[in-house]
């Protein structure tokens, strides 16, 4: 069961992990102290703008368990990204599309109304089968438009008229088969979409969610973790701050009390 401290939900890291110290603990050190004692200078930040490996040693050197308990989660973090906003402006991406336009071929059958006679096999009334005609329909057709960054689009429109296949093209995951047409052009800061990684870049979220019901909060924020993450070396430094990031993730979002129920669905009850 987990503890109550001070009107907060204590998740179950260890005895010294309390939920205010994940959050904000009320501390007045500042994250140049961290970046002080640990050894990080200004060059290393800016280093760490332009090399993979040295973000990695920044991160593994400063986001640890002690500078979490020192700081806070959602302080630290907030600070870190402060501070290496100032050293340089984080990429941002505009998404341009150009006359885009998806052709799929349709089957149109002489049959206007669907009754029980030309619905099942026609040998059993003895009717020749009706004749139908192969035919193209533009799902999208001529699209223009400019998505910037820090703005937030609405496509609204009927049912079936491809707005699941304008988003699935805007993440890269329309896959044309057999006589379909993919027409215009996307790009990405001016980049074709196989010049950038896609998958870091933009997603998509279906309408319906696909989670398995019968885990648990937990369980799923583990499965989440360990597939965007992947197996971690031991050897990695990195590896020490895995071990508690998903407990720390359901305690930043508020979600201690749950975490050890089901998520559930329309047969299975659940949060």
């Amino acid at each position: 069961m987990a503890k109550k401290t001070g009107g907060f939900s204590q998740p179950p890291f260890s005895q010294n992990w309390s939920y205010q110290e994940v959050l904000s603990p009320d501390s007045h050190v500042d994250v140049d102290d961290i970046f002080l004692t640990n050894g990080i200078t200004k060059e290393m930040i800016f280093e760490s703008q332009r090399n993979h490996e040295s973000m990695r040693h920044l991160y593994s050197t400063v986001f640890t368990k002690q500078n979490i308990q020192k700081l806070g989660f959602r302080k630290l973090m907030e600070q870190i990204r402060s501070k290496l906003g100032k050293t340089t402006q984080l990429p941002t991406c505009t998404i341009n599309m150009l006359d885009v336009g998806y052709i799929a071929p349709v089957t149109l059958s002489s049959a206007k109304v669907q009754t029980l006679a030309n619905s099942v096999p026609l040998p059993t009334f003895g009717r020749r089968k009706a004749s139908s005609t192969l035919h193209t329909k533009f799902i999208l057709k001529n699209i223009n438009a400019i998505f910037k960054p820090g703005t937030m689009t609405l496509v609204l429109g009927p049912p079936g008229c491809g707005k699941t296949t304008l988003l699935k093209h805007l993440a890269g995951i329309l896959h044309v088969k057999g006589k379909e047409e993919l027409l215009g052009s996307v790009t990405y800061n001016g980049c074709k979409p196989d010049q950038v990684d896609l998958g870091s870049l933009a997603a998509y979220v279906q309408q319906m969610d696909n989670h398995f019901s019968t885990l648990t909060v937990k369980e799923t924020f583990e499965f989440a973790h360990k597939c965007l993450v992947g197996i971690v070396d031991p050897n990695d430094p990195l590896a020490i701050n895995e071990e508690h990031m998903v407990d720390i993730l359901i305690s930043v979002f508020g979600l201690t009390e749950c975490a050890d129920t089901i998520i559930g669905d329309d047969m299975v009850r659940g949060v």
